[in-house]
Order: structure tokens, then C-alpha cells, then sequence
């Protein structure tokens, strides 16, 4: 009984926020229905900074927050384009397999309107590939060589080399409002506080 308000709270957040989360969506009905309810069986939640993120209980809430620039095809398992909850509407991959260039939807917008961008995304790498923040996703840095934001919606992402598992690896770089994150911290370094 002692840790039910505690729980009570957090599931609240994540009824609010996972509602919210699933607002945008091209299909009819979008926004419309009951919360969404998940079970926590882990630890509290540690953060809900996507880059900075270690635990599957901030996972849960960040999945529902933040888009993804590729999503996975439920049919074919399969990572894709036009999937729900992703940004990438095309993928033209060079002949050598060394550069991606991932054309993004014009369409979605964060919370507060601005809308969603390459460079967003190219925050998110920087900020990874920076060494000045405590992310565990620096691996992808062994697999990513450059992400750039051409235009507002097209990101070209150069591997390390050709193989595999580099569509896998630009999906596991997130996608974060660098408007609001870069008046939040002056450098990579301050998310870690």
C-alpha cells in the first residue's frame, strides 16, 4: 500500500502521455478512444529523454512520445516505409550501400506545433556522436559515419559500411524536438544532469 500513490501517478502519466501520443495518425478515428493502459512490471521510470534512455520502463512511455524515423512492417516484420509511428515515407539506397537517403513525412507536428523535421533527427545523432552525453547508444556510431539534414525532410545517412543491419541502426537513433532540447541545453553535456 505504500507505493500505490507512487504507482498511481505514474500510470496516470502514462495514460496522459500515451493518449496524446498516438494523436497523429493518417488513419480516420485518429485521437479517437480510451486511454491506454500498460502495465509497469519494472522499475520506476529513469528518464524520458530518448538519447539518454537504459531501462524498459521509460521505454514503454518514450515509444508512445517520440516518432520514429523508420518503423517496422507488423506483417513482414520487416522495417519499412509508411509504417505507423514513423517519419520515412521513401528509401533510396546508393548502388554501394553506403548511403541512405530517407525522405521524411511533411505532415506531423510536436505538441506545440512546430513541426517535425531531418533536423530533429540530426540532433539526436549529434548529440550521440558528441561523446559529451552519458547515451548508451554510441554503438551506432561503429555502424553511422554522418547524418545530414539536406532539407527540412530529407535526412542522408552515411554507414560505416554496407551490410545489414545499418537500416537497423538509423532506426535506433530517435527522433527528439531539437527546438525545444537545444534552449533546454547549451551543450550535449547538460542532459546529462
Amino acid at each position: 500500500m505504500k507505493n500505490f500513490p507512487k504507482w498511481l501517478l505514474v500510470g496516470a502519466a502514462v495514460v496522459c502521455l500515451a493518449s496524446a501520443a498516438y494523436a497523429q495518425d493518417d488513419k480516420p478515428g485518429a485521437g479517437e478512444g480510451g486511454p491506454i493502459i500498460d502495465a509497469n512490471l519494472g522499475s520506476d521510470i529513469k528518464t524520458l529523454n530518448p538519447i539518454l534512455n537504459r531501462d524498459g520502463s521509460s521505454n514503454n512511455i518514450i515509444i508512445r512520445l517520440f516518432p520514429v524515423i523508420v518503423g517496422v512492417n507488423p506483417e513482414t516484420l520487416n522495417y519499412d516505409v509508411n509504417q505507423r509511428g514513423a517519419l520515412a515515407t521513401k528509401i533510396d539506397v546508393s548502388e554501394d550501400g553506403l548511403t541512405y537517403t530517407i525522405t521524411l513525412r511533411d505532415d506531423w507536428n510536436w505538441s506545440d506545433g512546430t513541426p517535425i523535421t531531418s533536423a530533429d533527427y540530426k540532433y539526436a545523432f549529434d548529440a550521440i556522436a558528441s561523446g559529451e552525453t552519458n547515451s548508451p547508444l554510441t554503438y551506432v556510431l561503429d555502424y553511422i559515419a554522418s547524418v545530414e539534414a539536406t532539407d527540412e525532410h530529407t535526412v542522408v545517412v552515411t554507414a560505416v559500411k554496407a551490410g545489414c543491419t545499418v537500416i537497423n541502426n538509423i532506426s535506433f537513433v530517435p527522433v527528439v524536438p531539437a527546438h525545444i532540447y537545444s534552449e533546454q541545453f547549451a551543450t550535449f553535456a547538460d542532459m546529462n544532469e
